[in-house]
């Protein structure tokens, strides 16, 4: 279970207009699903400034994984649009006062458990009629929202249960045992570092790779449909690429694509990427058909 909300939501609330309010909400949240489904994820509700997200997988070590991912991939797209913003606000008052009223940065707050929760359909019946929701209920949901709660603005704070399942592949800080609202007993809670989210923007194998990386400035066409996307690559190897400004949402990591890489007097190379990660930089590919660099 995943929970994610905006810190000084209500602070926010107050300084502007609902409509302005609402469309920077929809703003920031559409970027967030796209990561929620990018690994997995099921919004199961939202509210106001909230997210309620399941992740669920025969393997508990799988969708613990998908969980943290996702989490780390909100607080990046939640930075990623505060800079966009801000740049608008430095452009252009009038543009920033038409379209976000008087702007401030955002930061997450963002609680991570696993466990056992009863998922399903609800009906909840009265004097009017009846109504069916869909939801996750029980003591691993609570937490959840608990432990979001603890998060300080931009955190992402998980469970003893979730930090188990993660085993060493994020660095976390051991919390202790904290007490929490409605929670009977206190719990050990971990908070991820700011080296687990490098460590997912460049993984491991990246220093592993068997040909060294050269920066490039290429147009890639890419083909996720009927028609071509264009991107720009930002280095590359004999057998792999990574690529900018590709719609990350379309593409799925494992999954290999047709590409055309225009490589100035080289002209048009064809080849096929396999999509090994997504990161800050872009989207790394490899490339089974060498790539015309030295």
């Amino acid at each position: 279970m995943l929970f994610a909300d905006i810190t000084g939501y209500t602070r926010l609330s107050a300084q502007m207009e609902l409509e302005q309010v609402n469309r920077l909400v929809e703003r920031y949240f559409s970027a967030f699903l796209d990561e929620i489904m990018k690994h997995g994820g099921d919004v199961n509700e939202t509210a106001g400034d909230g997210l309620m997200v399941i992740f669920r997988d025969p393997d508990p070590g799988k969708h613990a994984r998908s969980a943290v991912l996702a989490a780390l991939g909100i607080h990046r797209q939640s930075q990623r649009i505060n800079r966009e913003l801000h740049g608008i606000h430095r452009q252009s008052q009038r543009i920033n006062r038409e379209l976000h009223g008087q702007f401030e940065p955002i930061t997450m707050h963002v609680g991570v458990n696993s466990g056992v929760a009863s998922v399903g359909a609800t009906k909840i019946e009265g004097a009017a009629g009846a109504r069916w929701t869909y939801t996750a209920s029980g003591p691993t949901t609570n937490l959840a929202a608990r432990l979001a709660a603890l998060a300080e603005g931009g955190a992402l704070v998980m469970s003893e249960e979730t930090r188990r399942r993660l085993g060493d592949e994020f660095p976390a800080e051991d919390l202790g045992p904290q007490s929490l609202k409605n929670v009977a007993h206190p719990v050990r809670a971990y908070r991820l570092t700011a080296a687990a989210d490098a460590a997912v923007a460049a993984p491991p194998s990246v220093e592993r790779r068997r040909h060294q990386r050269t920066p490039v400035s290429w147009l890639v066409r890419l083909w996720a449909g009927a028609e071509p996307v264009v991107g720009h690559a930002v280095d590359a190897g004999a057998h792999g690429l990574c690529v900018g400004n590709l719609p990350i949402a379309a593409l799925t990591v494992g999954q290999s694509y047709r590409l055309e890489v225009l490589t100035g007097a080289d002209g048009e190379f064809p080849c096929t990427g396999k999509v090994l990660y997504f990161s800050d930089r872009g989207v790394s590919f490899r490339i089974d058909e060498p790539l015309p660099v030295e």
